[in-house]
């Protein structure tokens, strides 16, 4: 391309041009350059959060940047020619860090930190990072501080450290047993003190092990149930009741409070269990709800007790090659025996009574007192029905020796009515045709076995050999009003 060309080309924006330029006018675009140079260093500095102080050999301000006033109180122009204030002792460790610089050439660099005096004469925690400018010959010329508030920081450590202790502390004392377990391995790897007292074992004897570990086979089915009810509802946390081994092989009942633990993000990283001794209140409960179910005389099953327990017989079909039976009894002139020897006489009979029909019964039979003067006895897997008769025949049996009251011989009987369950019965039919033949034996003289001859289905029977066809009727014993001899 020709020259002139070249010449009429040099502002095409390509940047380049033949025309030869001046020194002069270099300098003027390399001052241009340093002006916006230090414009931009000046605007960042100005504006920069943390604190940017300059330095003389001397340990006097030289320049601070404004943030000087935000963070400190202090007019930045104000402390030109004076020193920042530190708190003595960290003030004589910045000293000392400014003679090791000053001592040791290639060490211009030094982090240190304290708390810095504010204008108003409060204390702000703060880092710093000093670094040397040095002059090309080596010799010190300033130094340039960053100064960084980190008050926040520190008093959010603090807080976490105090509230870390608090609840170690409460951990360390508290009478419950603390323990903390490992998501990722499912084991205990903190046990508070505790554990020494209520189970037996030294706080490092749990670590490593499992929560359900320690407890009794039979409840990790309840425990694991109620922790699946906890996390398919969403919950954190949970309670549950269980038995603890402790460390002598006895069995503690524990009240289980958990509690999962998560990380920032939101992710279970472990778990807190607190476990407290619970064995009195459920002594109590199983107390209480013995009572519900008991007479309060006898200490038979009461009659809540014991139509629970006959509708779930009749629920279900008896097992192959049985039947099952009733039997409804009435204390003969129990009335009599209360009006000629007193109440307490007639109740120490209805207990000696009650232990008789207990004693004659097997395994799988229940009696149990329904009101004043009457019993009922399950029979849920006879054999055969013939065997119902024999069972209240080794129930007169056992009565027929009198019973002791006070050195009293009372000589006492019972009326039996017999009853075997049938397909569809409901408790209310089987007591009610046992309670017919019960009827039926004291209009027959009393201290007799009279069995319900209503019609209906073939008496309930399990698949199987076992015949379930009543006898017929038979007296067992004769009863009459209680006879009484005082022993000599």
């Amino acid at each position: 391309m020709p020259a002139d060309d070249l010449t009429a080309h040099s502002g095409d924006g390509l940047g380049w041009s033949s025309t030869p330029t001046r020194p002069a006018d270099d300098a003027l675009v390399l001052a241009r350059a340093l002006h916006d140079l230090t414009a931009r260093f000046r605007l960042v500095l100005e504006n920069a959060s943390d604190v940017i102080v300059q330095y003389d050999d001397a340990g006097h301000v030289l320049w601070a940047s404004p943030s000087l006033r935000t963070t400190f109180g202090y007019d930045d122009l104000a402390v030109v020619g004076t020193p920042l204030r530190f708190e003595p002792a960290d003030a004589h460790r910045a000293a000392e860090a400014f003679v090791e610089i000053r001592m040791r050439e290639g060490f211009d660099i030094i982090d240190s930190g304290g708390r810095a005096v504010c204008a108003d004469g409060t204390l702000r925690h703060v880092t710093s990072r000093t670094r040397v400018v040095r002059h090309p010959s080596g010799a010190l010329d300033y130094f340039v501080v960053t100064i960084r508030d980190v008050t926040e920081q520190v008093d959010a450590e603090a807080a976490k450290s105090a509230s870390e202790a608090h609840y170690r502390m409460l951990a360390d004392n508290s009478t419950d047993v603390v323990l903390h377990t490992d998501a990722a391995s499912g084991c205990i790897d903190w046990a508070s003190p505790s554990a020494q007292s209520l189970l037996g074992y030294h706080p490092e004897e749990l670590v490593g092990r499992r929560v359900l570990d320690l407890m009794h086979p039979d409840d990790h089915a309840t425990v694991r149930g109620a922790i699946r009810r906890s996390l398919d509802a969403g919950h954190l946390t949970g309670r549950t009741e269980a038995r603890f081994l402790r460390a002598d092989g006895s069995w503690v009942w524990m009240s289980d409070s958990g509690r999962a633990v998560l990380d920032v993000s939101g992710a279970v990283v472990g778990g807190i269990d607190s476990l407290r001794d619970v064995t009195v209140e459920h002594e109590m409960r199983d107390e209480l709800e013995r009572q519900a179910r008991s007479d309060a005389l006898t200490g038979l099953p009461n009659r809540r007790d014991l139509l629970a327990r006959l509708d779930a017989l009749l629920a279900h079909e008896p097992r192959a090659g049985t039947t099952a039976a009733l039997l409804f009894l009435d204390l003969d002139h129990l009335k009599e025996l209360n009006d000629s020897h007193g109440h307490l006489a007639g109740d120490a009979v209805l207990v000696e009574v009650g232990r008789r029909i207990t004693a004659s019964l097997r395994a799988d039979d229940v009696v149990g007192r329904i009101a004043g003067d009457e019993y009922v006895v399950l029979l849920p897997s006879l054999a055969a029905a013939e065997d119902a008769w024999h069972v209240a025949d080794a129930i007169h049996e056992r009565l027929s020796t009198p019973v002791v009251v006070d050195g009293l011989r009372v000589r006492v009987s019972v009326s039996i009515g017999l009853t075997v369950a049938r397909p569809g019965d409901r408790s209310e039919d089987v007591l009610h045709r046992a309670d017919v033949a019960l009827y039926r034996a004291k209009e027959a003289g009393r201290g007799r076995t009279e069995a319900d001859v209503t019609e209906g289905p073939e008496p309930l029977t399990g698949s199987g050999d076992g015949s379930a066809v009543l006898p017929a009727p038979r007296e067992s014993f004769t009863g009459t009003a209680p006879t009484v001899q005082h022993d000599a």
